[in-house]
């Protein structure tokens, strides 16, 4: 889960934001497939890392989903779905039967942001399970990790943020 929500979709981030500095339209179409390439690795990750846990869980007779992590985990997937959803309702023409690259959507943006911040509080709130606590003892060392997870993330969806403000705001004044 981790390479998902810190390599995977920071990366996916990165790609969507350069699609926003380039006006050719094949290039603009392949950061976007790109984005769509490196959600779908990271989701694939993630599901693997949670049939894992399952599977481990279900192993060990414990019950799912009795934690604040496993709470917060759940609707990160939640939101993730919904962003999925409304990226393939905006990318597919349901008539037509066409897909298309080029195209805008605030409510797929709004839950791609809300998911990434919510699985720095994810990740960061599996450090105080008991898995946690066993791996980093130190409770200043898992505070330190948690920082170090949630602040990129809140600043990397507040940049993503401003960067979209900054290019309607120049799109509207040309």
């Amino acid at each position: 889960m981790v390479t998902s929500w810190l390599f995977f979709a920071p990366l996916s981030w990165s790609l969507i934001l350069a699609r926003g500095t380039t006006m050719i339209k094949a290039k603009r179409i392949l950061l976007t497939q790109l984005h769509a390439a490196s959600m779908f690795l990271a989701v694939v990750c993630w599901i693997a890392a949670l049939l894992s846990i399952f599977m481990h869980k279900h192993n060990l007779n414990k019950e799912h989903f009795t934690s604040s992590h496993s709470m917060v985990g759940a609707s990160v997937f939640v939101l993730v779905l919904l962003s999925y959803a409304s990226a393939f309702y905006n990318v597919v023409d349901v008539r037509t039967k066409e897909i298309k690259f080029n195209w805008n959507s605030k409510i797929h943006k709004t839950l791609g942001k809300a998911a990434l911040v919510a699985s720095g509080f994810a990740i960061s709130t599996g450090l105080f399970t008991r898995w946690g606590k066993t791996t980093f003892e130190d409770k200043n060392v898992r505070i330190g990790l948690a920082l170090c997870i949630i602040v990129p993330q809140v600043v990397v969806a507040l940049d993503v943020m401003a960067r979209f403000a900054g290019h309607k705001n120049e799109r509207k004044g040309s």
